[in-house]
């Protein structure tokens, strides 16, 4: 079976919503994954347990990102680990395969193995590793499986030669040794330990009691008349049973009258306590409070153009006919929507200095901090580029993908926010797959 194939998962502990993704596909895939966070019983020693499930894993999953090649940690010890294991295998086959989930250095000491890119193309990517995986249980299962010593007929238990047994235990006490002996019952006798039936009659191995139950003691004859004879002499005569059998329906009845009347009484309370209640308009209904306003009313908010009129309100967040979100925790204005399709960073800058949204010319690009500002793990709705994943906002700031470009830039690179997970990341400016830009302004 598929399920066989043991997958250890290393990651640095910013990545962690991307592994346990990837843990999640790959478990439904047919694989058995290892991940720490998942697979680690409360109290065990981590450090013997990981190592141990690295050793013990068909494949090994290193998810290469800026975080976890730079920083040292736990993903490198994991790593130095692998690479060990990794030699005990043969050139033509598979063991450690390196997953980039942004535009990170590859390790020198992976430059020799093909790494494969996590994105743009989530699912074929993982299609692909699915493919590596189960195809090596194939190449397992097609393996001939060597066959068993042939048995001798069965003899009669009687004919049986008790020196045979104990011949072959002191030669070894193996399985084909006591099967040369010539019983089936002698086989059970060397897994149980105990001594062969003398007929084919009694075929029957005695269970062993489980550890975890204690035998219950079974009554003989006698204790079973003991207590037959203790429960007639617990029966009460005529007359006392006579009464007990015409007052019982009238206790049950004053009972029963009791509950009924602490239920209502009980009913009676909490229906005033909740007529009480603020937010009750006096007629035993609540006022729910909406998201959107009764009318749509001109904006009096510092910042915002007073012919603005506001939409509809999520949390902190206000949406204008213009195009425009404010956030009042902030004073930050952001753009509506981002702009729809792939860009670099430098396009994603000029984008900001031309945007003219709700009238306003001094948009540009968010800071880093801006943009986790915005995320929200307890709101989400899916994006546009990548159906598998969600991004974690308002709703009334529409993000079409999930990696969005800030002002933050190191040579080359420029950092980008990535509104799935959470995290910063660092990419080439030239890139542009996958990549949004959002324009903010200052609204105070």
């Amino acid at each position: 079976m598929a399920d066989d194939v043991k997958v250890f998962i290393s990651y640095a502990g910013e990545d962690y919503e991307t592994a346990k993704k990837l843990y999640d596909d790959l478990k439904d895939g047919g694989v058995t994954p290892w991940i720490d966070k998942v697979d680690l019983l409360p109290g065990q020693r981590w450090k013997p347990a990981i190592t141990k499930a690295i050793k013990q894993s068909r494949f090994f999953l290193a998810l290469l990102s800026s975080r976890s090649v730079s920083e040292k940690g736990f993903f490198h010890a994991e790593l130095k680990k692998a690479l060990e294991v990794f030699d005990e295998f043969s050139e033509e086959e598979i063991f450690l395969i390196p997953l980039l989930i942004d535009d990170c250095e590859i390790p020198e000491r992976l430059e020799h193995i093909n790494c494969v890119e996590l994105f743009p193309d989530y699912d074929k990517t993982v299609s692909s590793i699915l493919r590596v995986l189960q195809a090596d249980q194939k190449v397992e299962a097609s393996k001939p499986v060597p066959e068993k010593p042939k048995q001798a007929s069965k003899p009669e238990a009687s004919q049986a030669d008790p020196s045979k047994v104990s011949t072959n235990t002191a030669q070894g006490n193996t399985l084909q040794g006591v099967i040369q002996a010539g019983t089936v019952q002698q086989v059970v006798q060397h897994f149980h330990g105990t001594a062969a039936p003398d007929s084919d009659d009694a075929k029957a191995v005695p269970e062993k009691p489980r550890p975890d139950k204690k035998p219950v003691d079974q009554p003989t004859f006698d204790q079973s008349k003991e207590k037959e004879e203790s429960v007639i002499e617990t029966i009460p005569d005529d007359a006392d049973h006579q009464k007990s059998s015409i007052s019982a329906p009238v206790q049950v009845e004053k009972n029963w009258r009791s509950t009924l009347l602490i239920l209502i009484s009980t009913l009676v309370i909490l229906g005033l306590v909740w007529w009480k209640m603020p937010g009750s308009d006096g007629r035993g209904e609540r006022n729910t409070t909406t998201t959107k306003p009764k009318s749509v009313t001109t904006s009096t908010m510092p910042g915002v153009k007073p012919e603005a009129k506001e939409i509809v309100r999520d949390g902190h967040f206000i949406a204008y006919d213009d195009g425009t979100v404010l956030d009042e925790k902030t004073g930050l204005m952001w753009a509506v929507e981002d702009n729809g399709q792939d860009i670099d960073w430098k396009n994603a800058k000029l984008y900001c200095e031309e945007y003219q949204g709700g009238g306003y010319s001094d948009w540009r690009l968010p800071t880093i901090k801006e943009l986790k500002g915005l995320y929200d793990r307890n709101k989400s709705y899916p994006m546009d580029c990548v159906t598998a994943y969600e991004v974690h906002l308002t709703r009334l700031i529409h993000v079409s993908c999930w990696r969005v470009w800030s002002s933050k830039t190191s040579g080359s690179s420029a950092a980008f926010f990535g509104f799935f997970n959470g995290n910063e990341y660092q990419f080439a400016q030239s890139s542009s797959g996958y990549f949004r830009v959002l324009p903010v302004r200052a609204g105070n």
